[in-house]
């Protein structure tokens, strides 16, 4: 008996034993399992955190899309505005003209006030608006002949007609044609509310300037004889003569002629052309002159002196013009512009052929051949000239 009881106790002592240990088995699994859960929640955090992460991408499109945005934007800005229709300082409503317009027959003048060109080609004055890219006709002679010599002010539209060689004034607002000078006129430019004109006087047989007032429309009673090659500055007058190779000034009365410049030093026997660049304490020309040797363009500084820029080739140089930041000029057949700043000399365009009088408005450039019934015209953005129909 003491025997089975003994036996009994110890299988009992065994199946408590067997289940502390799968007890502990179990809380040991538990805990395994504890951690394993722990760990695989924090992945499970880092996965959250990356997806955050992915999920901002639009946020990151949108700076990589802004940049794209303002690139496109300002590609768009530089087109709409590009060079057709920006201004340059050149033009002024105080002036009828661009000195180096006025010297190459006026074919072109700029409104700085509509923003439209002006531009003559045979009988006709055609009204071109860079903005719409439309042209239409402002005036059209029924005598015919070639309109030349425009100026422009606030209410009329001056110029010369080859017909008869006769001064002209278009009235913008009624569209009515009157002539003003019945006499051969071969150049005009105006400042303010005056007009000048290089005409003949018949009494002398000799040609001068003469100033128009427009309130009055009555001419002064002196002319300025002698002076070619005008350039208006105010109210006054660069020119030369025929006297002898030298740049001239008077006042706008035609009083008080002054020498600036003599090149006799310099065997230059003649000036072809001139062209003011710059007024002020310091003064810009440039020139076309000749010597027994040799033609050539010339930069001219009142302080630092004369600099030769290139000789002429083929046909000669001719038409010299300026934007205000560059110098353009015809040599033979080719068009050249040269920055006036750097010096640089580009061959902007081979002409193949007889042309001259180069006329700038802002970027663009026109140019005619030399019985000015033919017109041409270069586009600013892409140099590509187009010759302008009737």
């Amino acid at each position: 008996m003491k025997k089975i009881f003994i036996f009994t106790l110890s299988v009992m002592l065994i199946f408590i034993l067997s289940a502390c240990e799968k007890t502990t088995t179990t809380l040991a699994i538990l805990t395994t399992t504890k951690p394993t859960t722990s760990v695989s929640t924090v992945p499970s955090s880092v996965t959250t955190s990356v997806t955050t992460t992915l999920t901002t991408t639009p946020t990151i499109t949108t700076i990589t899309t802004a940049p794209t945005t303002s690139i496109t934007s300002t590609v768009l800005t530089t087109t709409v505005s590009s060079l057709m229709t920006t201004e340059l300082p050149i033009h002024s409503t105080l002036y009828g003209n661009t000195n180096g317009n006025a010297n190459n027959q006026g074919l072109a003048v700029y409104d700085k006030t509509n923003h439209i060109h002006y531009y003559a080609l045979g009988p006709s004055v055609y009204a071109y608006n860079p903005s719409t890219d439309t042209t239409e006709i402002l005036l059209t002679l029924s005598a015919g002949g070639n309109v030349r010599n425009l100026t422009l002010s606030s209410t009329y539209l001056y110029f010369v007609s080859s017909q008869d060689l006769y001064f002209h004034k278009f009235n913008l607002n009624t569209k009515t044609l009157t002539t003003v000078f019945e006499g051969e006129t071969y150049k005009t430019y105006r400042y303010s509310g005056y007009v000048f004109i290089n005409a003949l006087n018949v009494t002398y047989q000799n040609t001068g300037i003469r100033k128009y007032y427009e309130s009055s429309e009555s001419f002064y009673s002196s002319w300025g004889y002698s002076a070619t090659n005008v350039n208006i500055s105010g109210l006054k007058l660069y020119y030369t003569t025929s006297n002898g190779p030298a740049i001239e000034v008077m006042a706008d009365t035609f009083a008080g002629k002054t020498t600036v410049v003599s090149f006799t030093a310099q065997n230059i026997i003649e000036i072809k052309e001139l062209l003011l660049l710059k007024d002020g304490d310091s003064k810009d020309f440039a020139f076309i002159s000749k010597t027994n040797t040799e033609e050539a363009l010339y930069l001219y500084n009142t302080a630092s002196g004369l600099e030769k820029v290139t000789v002429a080739s083929g046909t000669g140089l001719r038409s010299i013009n300026t934007d205000g930041n560059n110098l353009y000029f015809i040599n033979g057949s080719n068009l050249y512009s040269l920055n006036l700043s750097t010096k640089d000399l580009i061959l902007l365009k081979e002409l193949n052929g007889e042309y001259q009088y180069i006329n700038i408005i802002n970027y663009w450039i026109y140019f005619s051949n030399s019985e000015m019934t033919s017109l041409f015209r270069i586009h600013p953005d892409t140099l590509e000239s187009d010759q302008l129909l009737p």
